[in-house]
């Protein structure tokens, strides 16, 4: 597989990620893979970008923020550096912030609802910290009474 160049530029030379080696490199013209290598290699990526704050050299908690109907739900993987009593978990209608993180660091985890964080539950089962959050009731509309001229 060659690498392509647009305008003078090697954008996968470029990439943090590739690290100047394109993926599935020296396979030639023949694409007959494996899905799983497929679908480690993605894997693979997809944890070091959950994983990295691009600019300061310095990592993130990866999460994962997902809702239903009535609850947000926050998943949080803690790395056996970090010791999860040394956590502080806050709360507010949009977001939740972590700290007590090395370096005196802090962590915002923008939620996709509101909110109500006082019934909030969180529990911690090596080596994830789970918050279950319940949403804010239902929104209420009220009808625009409309003048036509």
């Amino acid at each position: 597989m060659k690498r392509r160049k647009s305008d003078g530029f090697e954008w996968a030379g470029q990439d943090p990620f590739f690290k100047n080696n394109v993926p599935f490199n020296g396979l030639g013209d023949n694409f007959s893979l494996d899905m799983s290598s497929i679908e480690n290699y993605v894997k693979d990526v997809l944890n070091r970008v959950s994983t990295m704050n691009i600019g300061s050299g310095e990592t993130q908690l990866s999460c994962e923020v997902f809702e239903t109907h009535h609850f947000v739900f926050v998943r949080i993987r803690i790395p056996k550096q970090i010791n999860p009593k040394s956590l502080r978990i806050f709360l507010n209608t949009f977001q939740v912030k972590i700290e007590g993180l090395p370096g005196g660091r802090e962590q915002m985890i923008k939620l996709p609802a509101p909110v109500v964080s006082m019934e909030s539950r969180a529990l911690y089962k090596e080596p994830y910290l789970q918050i279950k959050i319940p949403k804010l009731p239902g929104e209420s509309y009220d009808e625009v009474y409309v003048r036509y001229s």
